[in-house]
Formats: structure tokens, C-alpha cells, sequence
């Protein structure tokens, strides 16, 4: 370690920056990785978020899949992220050389990607010195051009701009994995390909006009949803909470509802619903599919994953801009609300339970009346927790890349423990990701063995 301060102060050079496999603690992390930050400039949690998506490619789990080369434990392409402060300039180097050649130098080094296709990709970022390298193996490089790499830097400046590195990089990883999808087709020679190129370059452009600016608005629904959770709860403390939205849908309703726990069918069933003359819900008509099958008590991760636990796709969860109308709320005894779609098909395969809290909707285990005075506060606030975490299911239904289960199980703690909701991890997401790392903290098993010699590339810049 020590002699790794010396080298940092004044700069890091090729020969005296750390190996993430055999000097892991030098490189900032715990075990074995494929990330090194001696500095400590990503910070344990950014380098853990960043290590997550890298294991989740390596796993052959990106938009890339499988290596052609790809076996064993990683089958998936291999990515290594470096992280200096400063680098150490040789007589004659420019900043651009420099970390050209320290990047390279780490790429063969620690052997990463395959050794049978040299498939490996390694980001550098040289902070002080504001300098990006990504090094590129032959067989990386033979889907990932080093035109692609120069676009992907320049999609990392913005971030790098204002200091936000993890975001930077996790643009990087990103970008680099959709940047290695194998193409479907090859352009032939002649006419032939001058017309295919055509076709390609309209499907290119329509995607970025169209389908870009739907995952924008789909990342910023899914904030918005989140941020709506967060002022519910702290509406549930202040008790002053109605519901505005369909637990299941998450759609807006036409008018509020006094919804959750304590609420009575007395209530709200005359403001938004109707029991029959026996007293049991009046079962409104509603499509099929959107029946959920779980409820709080699963936890929203189980809820999330359950192909029925919610309708698969919303107006807002599509994200194309459309203008979802506002749903008609329907009331069940126990005060729970949902629109009338949503409950009309719950009830037609359940027939008789809410679907958050599994009350039977006949009333006949409503909550006890309280007498005039006595607090319900506490009883209330875990009450709602249970709608609150059926809500955080429908959210991970609706919007998979971003609700990941280890967030929907730290934000359900949050809400079964009495916290307010922390949607932090929310902000290490891009607007134009379609993905979000769940993070990793265990190891990482040693590269491939693969370099980057004859036949490599990559790309640079600066900031």
C-alpha cells in the first residue's frame, strides 16, 4: 500500500497499478474484482454498482450474450474498469498517449477476456489528467468499431462534466454491451447492399427518434412513480393519505379515494363502488390478463416476477408519450381501492378477497370500530405499509430494467420498518438505460487470459 501511495502522488504509472485479482485491496475493493480504484474515486457502493452490470455481461446476461469463444463460469464478454487520479507521463507523452498506453498495458496485463478470441474490453478514466481510454480486444473489436467506442465517449462527457463518474461508466458498460450484439445479417456486395444500407440507416433513425425518447419517458415514469410512493407515505404520517391511483395499474383515478387501512365500506363503496343486496361486491366486467395472483405479504419481488401480478403494460409504462386516462375507482370493504379494470379481473378468478390485504370482501373481517379518541396511528402506518409494498410489486412489473429485486427488497424495509423511502439507488440510473445494476460485492474469479496485441483497438478523448 505503500508503495502504491508513492506511485499515486505522482502518478499511476503501468508498472506500479494495481491487479484487482491479486491485489484487490489496493484496487479499493474487498475480494477479488474486475474493477480497480486505488484512488477511491467511485467509492465501495459505485464500484460494487458498476461490478454488478460487469458480472451480469460476463454471465452472458447483457444485450450482448455469449461470447463466441465464451465458456465456463463466464461465458458472456469480459469488461474491466480502471479508475486513476493521475497518470504518470513519460518524457514525451501527451495525456491522450499516456493513458493510451496504461490502458493497453492493463488490458494484456490482467488478461482480460477470452484467450481463444481476445474478446475482453477495458474502460480507463484518468481523472486530474480529464482522460477516457477504452481498449478494445481483437475479437470485441470485431463488433465494436472503434467509430462505436468514439460515439460511446461521447455520450460519457455530459456525465464526466459535472463529476458524475459511476453514471459515466455505467453509460460505458451500457452502451459497450449493446455495441457488441452480434449483427443478424451481413450487407452483400453491389446494389444489393447500397439498398440494405439504405433501409438500415431509416430503421437506425427511426429507433433513435422514436424508441430513445420512449425510454426516457419510461425511466422518468418509473421516478415519477417512485417519488409518488414517497409522498403517499409521508401523507399516511401526517394522516392526511387518499389514494389517487390504482395499486395495480398505478394509473391515475378520476377523483381521490379515502383508501387503506381502517377505511370502511361505508365509507367510500357510496363515492366509488357498489355491494350487492347480500352484501358482497358487485364484480364489474374487466379483460383478461391483468388478474394479480400474489399479494403484499409475497413481497413485491415475488410480485414483480409473477407474469399476472399485474397488467404487463400501462399508457405510462410504455413510455411513447401517450396520455393514459384516468381510471374509475371501485372500493372494497376493507378500503382498499383499484380501478374498475383491475379489480373487475381480480375478483372474477378470486372471487372473494382484496388482493393487497386477502380480506374477504363480504365485510365479514372488517376492522373492529375504534371508540372516539383512541389512537390508530400505529395500526394505520403498518397497515399501509402492506399497500405501499403491493404497490412497490407493481412498480417492478411495470418497469423491470429499473426495479431491481435488491431494490424493491431495500425500499420493502424501508417501508416495513417505518423509514421513508429511500429512492437513491434510483439516481445511479441514466435516463437512456434500459438496465440498472443490482450491484455486487462478492468476488470475481480471475480474467480470461485474453489481451489486447495484434489486431486490437479502441478509442479515446478527453472532457
Amino acid at each position: 500500500m505503500i508503495v502504491a501511495a508513492a506511485a499515486a502522488e505522482g502518478g499511476w504509472a503501468p508498472e506500479s497499478f494495481p491487479d484487482p485479482q491479486k491485489d484487490f485491496r489496493a484496487c479499493g475493493r474487498d475480494v477479488g474484482s474486475w474493477v480497480c480504484d486505488p484512488d477511491g474515486v467511485l467509492g465501495r457502493k459505485g464500484g460494487n454498482l458498476l461490478e454488478g452490470r460487469i458480472r451480469a455481461i460476463a454471465a452472458g446476461e447483457g444485450a450482448a450474450g455469449e461470447s463466441p469463444c465464451g465458456a465456463g463460469e463466464y461465458p458472456g464478454f469480459q469488461f474491466a474498469i480502471a479508475v486513476a487520479n493521475k497518470l504518470a507521463m513519460a518524457p514525451g507523452d501527451t495525456p491522450a498517449q499516456a493513458a493510451r498506453k496504461l490502458a493497453e498495458h492493463l488490458h494484456g496485463g490482467w488478461g482480460v477476456g477470452h484467450a481463444a478470441c481476445d474478446d475482453g474490453v477495458l474502460v480507463l478514466l484518468a481523472i486530474s489528467d480529464r482522460q477516457i481510454y477504452v481498449s478494445t480486444g481483437k475479437g470485441a473489436r470485431a463488433r465494436l468499431s472503434d467509430y462505436k467506442v468514439a460515439g460511446i465517449i461521447d455520450g460519457m462527457r455530459p456525465h464526466l462534466v459535472q463529476g458524475k463518474y459511476v453514471a459515466a461508466l455505467s453509460h460505458a458498460l451500457h452502451s459497450i454491451d449493446e455495441g457488441l450484439k452480434p449483427t443478424p445479417w451481413y450487407l452483400p456486395d453491389g446494389a444489393g447492399g447500397i439498398i440494405a444500407a439504405f433501409v438500415v440507416i431509416c430503421v437506425v433513425f427511426y429507433l433513435k427518434m422514436f424508441s430513445g425518447s420512449g425510454q426516457a419517458n419510461k425511466f422518468g415514469d418509473f421516478k415519477a412513480k417512485l417519488e409518488q410512493l414517497k409522498q403517499d407515505q409521508k401523507a399516511v404520517k401526517e394522516n392526511r393519505y387518499n389514494c389517487k391511483t390504482c395499486p395495480i395499474c398505478l394509473e391515475e383515478f378520476e377523483q381521490e379515494v379515502r383508501s387503506g387501512a381502517g377505511v370502511t365500506a361505508s365509507q367510500d363503496v357510496d363515492q366509488a363502488g357498489e355491494l350487492g343486496a347480500e352484501g358482497t361486491f358487485t364484480t364489474p366486467t374487466a379483460p383478461k390478463g391483468t388478474e394479480p395472483t400474489v399479494s403484499a405479504s409475497s413481497g413485491p419481488t415475488a410480485m414483480a416476477s409473477n407474469p399476472v401480478a399485474a397488467p404487463s403494460e400501462t399508457a405510462s409504462s410504455r413510455g411513447g408519450g401517450e396520455e393514459p386516462r384516468k381510471r374509475t375507482p371501485l372500493s372494497l370493504p376493507c378500503g382498499h381501492a383499484f380501478c374498475e379494470e383491475c379489480i373487475g379481473g381480480w375478483l372474477e378468478k378470486e372471487k372473494n378477497s382484496c388482493p393487497i390485504c386477502r380480506k374477504p370482501i363480504d365485510g365479514t373481517d372488517a376492522r373492529p370500530a375504534t371508540s372516539p379518541g383512541v389512537s390508530t396511528r400505529t395500526w394505520d402506518e403498518q397497515a399501509y405499509a402492506d399497500e405501499f409494498v403491493f404497490r412497490l410489486g407493481s412498480i417492478g412489473r411495470l418497469y423491470p430494467g429499473y426495479a431491481t429485486p435488491t431494490n424493491l427488497r431495500r425500499w420493502e424495509d424501508d417501508f416495513r420498518l417505518g423509514r421513508m423511502l429511500d429512492t437513491s439507488p434510483a439516481e445511479w440510473l441514466s435516463a437512456g438505460s434500459t438496465w440498472h445494476s443490482e450491484g455486487w460485492s462478492g468476488g470475481m474469479g480471475a480474467f480470461g487470459g485474453g489481451g489486447c496485441s495484434r489486431g486490437n483497438g479502441g478509442a479515446g478523448g478527453s472532457w
